[in-house]
């Protein structure tokens, strides 16, 4: 009997706690433009015609990032200022997997930690250092 209720008791915390916190992240998505807890696919290095890795995506969630950079995936920490729209991606981990082209795997990586700032363009996020492009992306 008392196992039950502990059972019950946990359930319904559990629910209430994922409940609430859902009620949050969809207030900010109303109130301020983000970036975070959407994945994107590389479209562009900036506005160059260049070619990216094919499989190159990246997912914000919580301060944390996680991705393919074409061939290995990656993962990380971020920090995010919503008012002035800044963002700073930290050396995180990597595969290590030998890739056809690691050249714009590199390039890719190279760049993210890079940025210092990024833009929302209707469904694409653009990553910036300084005033120049040098990422954009898709919203998937």
């Amino acid at each position: 009997m008392f196992m039950r209720l502990l059972i019950s008791l946990f359930v319904v915390f559990f629910a209430l706690g994922c409940s609430t916190k859902k009620d949050k992240i969809e207030v900010l998505d109303k109130d301020k433009p983000t970036i975070e807890a959407k994945a994107y696919k590389l479209i562009s290095f900036g506005k160059t015609r260049m070619a990216v890795p094919r499989k190159a995506k990246i997912l914000l969630k919580d301060g944390e990032y996680a991705g393919n950079a074409g061939c290995n995936g990656m993962s990380g920490k971020y920090d995010i200022n919503l008012d002035k729209k800044i963002v700073k991606f930290h050396a995180g981990m990597s595969t290590l997997m030998a890739c056809p082209d690691m050249k714009l795997e590199t390039k890719f990586r190279k760049y993210l930690q890079a940025v210092d700032s990024y833009e929302i363009r209707r469904n694409m996020m653009i990553l910036k250092v300084g005033d120049t492009e040098v990422l954009n992306f898709m919203e998937q």
